[in-house]
């Protein structure tokens, strides 16, 4: 039963951290790069030219690897953010 709670948990962080860097991606680009489509399967034929990233006629394409890791990425900027934000009283 752990297990599957600890499954499910990793789920919900994973898309958590997925949209988040979805968004981000999109909203730091200014529509430059964009994501890969979660439903097609253009990661897994084309993702052999880069984990995180890779270009499709001129433009950059985000992974679903690369999406997390700028979720993630997001989340850290918020959080030294907020820290800095309190040490400064």
């Amino acid at each position: 039963m752990t297990d599957f709670i600890v499954a499910a948990l990793w789920t919900v962080l994973e898309l958590i951290l997925l949209v988040t860097g979805r968004l981000a991606v999109r909203a730091l680009t200014l529509g430059r790069w964009r994501n890969a489509e979660l439903r097609r399967n253009e990661s897994r034929i084309l993702g052999a030219a880069g984990a995180l990233s890779f270009k499709v006629a001129g433009q950059r394409v985000v992974t679903e690897t690369g999406q997390i890791v700028a979720g993630a990425l997001f989340y850290v900027a918020v959080v030294a953010g907020v820290v800095l934000w309190v040490h400064s009283f």
